[in-house]
């Protein structure tokens, strides 16, 4: 109801209040989209997201968030192929015990933390996966922390380059 949708030259604006910008995008000709700022809740999901960095997390109280950052290059996405996929953390479950895959896999001790070739990097926990559907891709980084969304917002205006360490650690 209160949004206000804004473009001027190459870019659009979504903002959610007066001062609050949800959504800036640019368009870099011949068709390259640039997400510069995305602050956007959805249920209990929330996505931070910039030109440098970006942050996934699910809510676990009215102010934690257990976040997740893990820095991909995916090689090869067929077309179904997710660059980050919420699901209900029990169904998640549910399909990867279902799901025969041919893919290796690799996991921490109590099975929380998953990655392998059919489902991407997998958080179980929050339901959420990144890479997924992705035959092929190379995890750099990944981190996984709880922290409030006005701490989340501050570590990426400040220092985007050190997200991961501040999900992981929470410093920068």
């Amino acid at each position: 109801d209160g949004w206000d949708i804004k473009c001027v030259g190459s870019r659009m604006s979504v903002k959610r209040e007066k001062t609050n910008e949800g959504l800036r995008i640019r368009l870099d000709p011949p068709g390259r989209i640039v997400i510069e700022k995305l602050d956007m809740r959805f249920y209990d999901a929330h996505i931070l997201a910039s030109e440098k960095c970006y942050v996934v997390g699910r809510y676990i109280s009215k102010s934690d968030v257990s976040w997740a950052h893990c820095e991909v290059a995916m090689k090869s996405a067929p077309f179904q192929g997710r660059a980050i996929d919420f699901r209900d953390p029990k169904m998640l479950k549910q399909e990867y015990r279902n799901r025969v895959t041919d893919g290796t896999r690799m996991a921490t001790a109590c099975g929380n933390f998953v990655m392998e070739s059919g489902f991407g990097v997998i958080d179980f926990n929050m339901g959420i996966s990144i890479a997924r559907f992705c035959s092929a891709f190379d995890v750099y980084g990944a981190a996984f922390g709880i922290r409030s969304v006005s701490e989340m917002r501050k570590a990426m205006k400040l220092e985007p380059q050190e997200i991961r360490n501040f999900v992981g650690t929470g410093t920068q």
